[in-house]
């Protein structure tokens, strides 16, 4: 029995320049993800010995910037090489929907992402129901992200400081409810 193809759920694709048939993972790209957040997210989950860059399916620079990221294929472009994490993955924990740091959390990963970041499943106008806003790196962990100093990629604070780094939009992905209980972490 083959495994679902869990690439239909994605609209933005990540292929290194010289392997253009190997995915290296995706995502659902929604409105407030930009190139820049692409280039972040591929400073956390590959290591390059090199500078990159990244290029669309045309060969054409995609620039570091605040222009939103546009669905489709990217390439990473490098004279050195690339090596994926082998970072021990924790296990996943849900974040528990109470408190006003997680609330704030919320609010603002569902004001930037507005649908499922991985399926497009839009909510009705003012109606979240089936949506969650998910902690990359999982709240229970917070004693391990402090001390390995994780906040340091964090370059958009929570509108509170108190509510601490791990709460910034950056850290969050708005997903239906059913992905984000099933997701593996990836990191």
């Amino acid at each position: 029995m083959s495994s679902a193809d869990r690439s239909a759920w994605r609209n933005t694709f990540i292929y290194t320049s010289n392997d253009r048939d190997t995915v290296l993972g995706g995502l659902w790209a929604t409105p407030g993800i930009t190139n820049r957040n692409l280039y972040a997210m591929l400073e956390i989950f590959c290591l390059f010995r090199d500078t990159f860059e990244l290029h669309d399916k045309d060969g054409q620079l995609v620039e570091k910037d605040e222009a939103q990221l546009q669905p489709g294929n990217y390439y990473i472009v490098t004279q050195g090489t690339i090596i994926l994490t082998n970072e021990v993955p924790l296990l996943r924990t849900i974040s528990l929907q109470s408190g006003t740091r997680v609330a704030a959390f919320r609010d603002e990963v569902r004001a930037r992402d507005g649908r499922c970041i991985l399926s497009g499943h839009r909510p009705a106008p003012g109606r979240w129901i089936g949506l969650e806003a998910a902690h990359i790196f999982p709240l229970a962990y917070e004693g391990y992200w402090n001390d390995r100093n994780y906040d340091r990629w964090i370059t958009i604070p929570p509108a509170n400081d108190s509510h601490g780094l791990i709460n910034s939009v950056q850290n969050g992905i708005l997903l239906k409810s059913d992905m984000h209980h099933f997701l593996i972490p990836i990191i």
